[in-house]
């Protein structure tokens, strides 16, 4: 059994979803320094006195606007409360502002959600599942395989290359059951790795509005850094030399289309990926490319009367600090990330 040490950099803004959003009751957000203050809920109402308190509930029980609940917490935030700060777009600090300032809920007060990424329920601080980094590896393993072996169509893929038996469901045989890889913390010493921005969906070839509305998503910020453990068990051909081999050629082909398309928006290539890391891509919106085998790709496209399939996505999200850029050249796609391996001391 080999031993590694992972280190992944994030390279663009990732989301890796928990289903979770934040409440009207745990946080606020300072709009002069474009931060949200995030607390624990029992925090808040332990400053407030026992009337205050009773108001309070009856509010979170019964009131049908929820700008009741937004303003009160506003209203009587104490500075006194340990808080958590989040870094977020001026947009969204101002809309957060205009939505105080109504007399009434609207429509929009329905979309003011921020999903959350995943977090520690003790310490709130992000982390990257061992999970999620695993199935980013496994697709660029099946790709590779399958790149080796055409005539293998995609049912019996895992069947025959990774001697699976796909109608019993068994593991017994998958190698990937000796591919262990822990959950990834913020490195020691790293502060404020989140930031709340707006998810835009665009055109790749127009650069024009593509299908939906903007999202707000709490984000890993670039250059945050989690590290990791990273063990293998290898046999035949699943070896961490074979893996990595699969990495770079499933991921390099996708890093360079998506500077492609960077490039014809005016955005700037996504920096950063010098060394020796290996990069690869996983997240919300990371794009269906790379959750796909590149050989039995089929993406589903929505035409205005119908659908269609295409090898490659037509519309790319983007992290952006507005809902509606007039100009894409401060966005970025989301998920890639640079990985390292070491051998444990």
């Amino acid at each position: 059994m080999k031993q590694y040490t992972v280190t992944l950099k994030v390279l663009s803004p990732l989301h890796i979803g928990c289903g979770e959003e934040y409440t009207p009751v745990e946080f606020i957000i300072d709009d002069r320094e474009n931060v949200m203050k995030r607390f624990q809920p029992l925090d808040f109402c332990a400053t407030l006195s026992p009337a205050k308190k009773k108001e309070f509930t009856d509010l979170c029980m019964y009131a049908k606007n929820p700008i009741e609940i937004y303003k009160f917490v506003k209203t009587h935030y104490n500075n006194s409360l340990s808080v958590q700060e989040i870094a977020i777009s001026k947009e969204i600090a101002r809309k957060y502002q205009e939505m105080l300032s109504r007399a009434s809920s609207s429509g929009d007060i329905n979309r003011f959600s921020i999903a959350r990424t995943l977090f520690h329920s003790h310490s709130m601080l992000p982390y990257i599942p061992g999970s999620a980094l695993k199935g980013a590896i496994r697709t660029a393993y099946l790709s590779w395989l399958s790149d080796k072996y055409p005539n293998i169509n995609s049912k019996e893929l895992e069947k025959e290359l990774l001697a699976r038996s796909v109608e019993k469901k068994s593991l017994e045989k998958d190698p990937f059951q000796y591919l262990k890889i822990s959950d990834l913390s913020p490195s020691f010493g790293t502060q404020n790795t989140q930031k709340i921005v707006y998810a835009v969906n665009r055109k790749k070839k127009s650069s024009k509005k593509g299908r939906g509305p903007a999202q707000m998503l709490e984000t890993i910020q670039q250059g945050s850094i989690f590290t990791g453990t990273l063990s293998i068990q290898e046999e035949n051909t699943f070896t961490w030399k074979n893996i990595k081999e699969a990495i770079k050629i499933h991921y390099s082909s996708i890093w360079e289309d998506d500077n492609e398309v960077l490039k014809k928006t005016g955005i700037s290539e996504i920096s950063d990926r010098q060394g020796t890391g290996i990069t690869l891509r996983m997240g919300r919106h990371s794009g269906a490319e790379a959750v796909t085998m590149r050989q039995y790709r089929k993406i589903k496209i929505r035409t205005r009367t119908n659908y269609q399939i295409l090898k490659n996505a037509t519309t790319i999200w983007l992290a952006s600090e507005e809902s509606k850029p007039l100009s894409l050249e401060k966005t970025l796609p989301f998920g890639w990330i640079s990985m390292s391996v070491a051998p444990l001391q």
